[in-house]
């Protein structure tokens, strides 16, 4: 089994890993980082980032029960 056929077979848990890291990792790291150096810019980035996977995570999450 070569990559593609891995991603191609993979491809909704895959998506999905990629939210649930934004939500929870990348997303708070970004406002954290925002608030240590006073930057709006990024706490912005951040918190839209985990509002918008998070919707999307929430949706995803609904539609598989």
């Amino acid at each position: 089994m070569n990559l593609m056929d891995f991603v191609d077979n993979n491809s909704d848990r895959l998506y999905y890993m990629g939210r649930l890291s934004a939500v929870l990792i990348i997303g708070p790291i970004l406002t954290c980082k925002g608030v240590e150096y006073s930057d709006n810019l990024l706490i912005f980035i951040g918190v839209l980032l985990i509002i918008w996977d998070g919707i999307k995570v929430g949706i995803q999450i609904r539609k598989s029960m």
